[in-house]
């Protein structure tokens, strides 16, 4: 596990959330692993995952998965990345004050365009974005993975 994930985890308080985003593109139909040679080119699915940990009212650690599903070719763009934060921030019943978010370094996540939108998630959702901490790639994977792995168990 990530140090930094680790890190966060101990500031959580009742006021916050960690949120944990992973984007995954290209999920094929009929198999889970590609040779390179043949994942490019390739259509599938877009998967983008949110885990939301947060600090229950029991003092245990309450953790929700989101995942978004797509089958439209799939982009780097910010656009959907912000519409799946939207999605999140709605459904959730306990909207935390401020939040930390954890993901890779792609440019889905790193560009102008998400950023931009970032800076206005306090007017439109009332939470203070406290961080964004961004990862080499793989690790923040460990997380996501282990969720998808016991959905499919």
């Amino acid at each position: 596990m990530n140090t930094q994930f680790k890190a966060s985890l101990l500031e959580l308080n009742d006021d916050g959330a960690l949120m944990v985003a992973d984007y995954k593109m290209k999920i094929l139909k009929k198999c889970a692993r590609n040779e390179r040679r043949i994942f490019f080119g390739k259509s599938g699915w877009t998967l983008h995952t949110i885990l939301v940990f947060q600090n229950s009212n029991d003092g245990n650690l309450d953790i929700q998965a989101y995942d978004h599903w797509s089958e439209d070719e799939p982009k780097m763009l910010g656009l959907p990345q912000t519409g799946c934060f939207d999605a999140v921030f709605t459904m959730m019943e306990c909207k935390p004050k401020w939040v930390k978010i954890i993901s890779d370094n792609g440019a889905h996540y790193n560009n102008s365009q998400l950023m931009m939108l970032i800076a206005h998630w306090y007017d439109w959702y009332k939470i203070d974005v406290k961080s964004w901490i961004f990862l080499e790639p793989g690790e923040a994977k460990t997380t996501v993975d282990s969720h998808h792995a016991s959905v499919c168990y």
